[in-house]
């Protein structure tokens, strides 16, 4: 698991710690109402889907609370469980820590949290609000319309992140994070490659990486007994690297093989999961289906339904081979007994004909005997 290196601030350091605490025991109990992210009232420093609260130190956050969009669209529909909750959990987190006067006396907690919309490129664009503050302007160039020297807006200073929830979103807004030296730690990215403390130093998270997931997977398809599976996933750092360290480890364990590996696109066309249902049907004997997908991914078809329907494709093959061998038999039958008819008609038509020939020499023999003339007796 990475480790960040020392921050500027301890200070700092000490409240991120505290906080990713507090919200790693509020993302799977958050109860709250849902929050809905309202567009912004200052277009020049504030981008829509975003929260701001003021603070003495401020926090960033990045949450998926809206599903990526489509043909083009940054986002799309609210995310109400890995998205709002996650952000209430936040909320409610600073919440709890600014009511508390024994955590931090005298210094109040602030949060500017940013959608990512599941996007990665949406979320490089955003999380630039960050580093704002980090970023010097030269205003010389610039002059007002009267002539005077132009007032820029001071930006929020911020001292660490917590996001994202997409390792493609985390390893984008890490690379820029680190140039300026802000401390970031996630609460979902398992990617194995954040575990590099060469390329991502400031960056932690809070969860094993997909190595593990992917050796717990292959523990339960070695003890279902299982040596010939297929895999799919999800295009990106999740997906593909879960898979590649699922076949892997496989390869070393040496009890499982891969039937055939597939993708899923990040912008699925239209009919692409029935191509991928017929490639995984084209491997029969494959015993399972191992996935590394993400939700916004394959929404259009989830994996209940990739695999329901690849369930009732097979099944509707076994219905239909059924049937077939149904209908074969039904035809070997009748043919077997038209044969077995034939062979009796036949035998029935051979002993009936040698009987009547016979019954008809017999007949023929009596007549001629009886047409002979009678023996002459002896002379007296």
């Amino acid at each position: 698991m990475a480790k960040d290196s020392k921050p500027p601030s301890v200070t700092g350091h000490c409240v991120l710690s505290l906080l990713m605490l507090n919200c790693c025991w509020l993302l799977g109990s958050a109860t709250q109402k849902p929050v809905a992210l309202a567009d912004s009232q200052q277009p020049l420093q504030e981008y829509a889907h975003s929260i701001r609260l003021d603070g003495d130190i401020i926090l960033g956050g990045l949450f998926p609370v809206h599903s990526r969009g489509e043909r083009g669209v940054p986002c799309g529909e609210l995310k109400k469980e890995k998205g709002i909750h996650r952000l209430e959990a936040m909320l409610f987190a600073i919440d709890l820590i600014n009511k508390d006067p024994e955590l931090l006396p005298n210094v109040t907690l602030g949060a500017r949290i940013l959608d990512t919309c599941s996007r990665d490129t949406y979320a490089l664009e955003q999380s630039l609000t960050f580093v704002q503050a980090l970023i010097e302007r030269d205003g010389s160039d610039v002059r007002c319309a009267n002539g005077d020297l132009p007032i820029f807006a001071k930006p929020d200073k911020v001292v660490g992140v917590i996001g994202a929830s997409a390792s493609s979103v985390s390893i984008m807004v890490a690379n820029i994070l680190r140039l300026f030296k802000i401390p970031q730690i996630s609460y979902a990215s398992t990617a194995p490659e954040l575990s590099d403390n060469t390329r991502y130093d400031f960056f932690s998270r809070v969860v094993p990486p997909d190595s593990y997931q992917a050796q717990a997977m292959l523990d339960i398809v070695t003890a279902m007994g299982w040596n010939y599976v297929s895999t799919l996933a999800s295009e990106g750092n999740y997906g593909e690297s879960g898979v590649e360290a699922f076949v892997q480890i496989s390869r070393e364990s040496g009890g499982v093989c891969i039937a055939q590996s597939l993708k899923v696109l990040r912008e699925p066309r239209p009919g692409e999961f029935d191509k991928i249902i017929l490639r995984l049907m084209e491997t029969p004997n494959a015993r399972a289906v191992i996935m590394f997908a993400n939700e916004d991914d394959i929404r259009s078809s989830g994996p209940c339904e990739i695999m329901c329907n690849y369930q009732c494709a097979m099944k509707c093959a076994m219905k239909c081979a059924m049937k077939c061998a149904m209908k074969c038999a039904m035809k070997c039958a009748m043919k077997c007994a038209m044969k077995c008819a034939m062979k009796c008609a036949m035998k029935c038509a051979m002993k009936c004909a040698m009987k009547c020939a016979m019954k008809c020499a017999m007949k023929r023999n009596s007549l001629v005997l009886s047409n002979e003339p009678p023996a002459n007796t002896a002379a007296e």
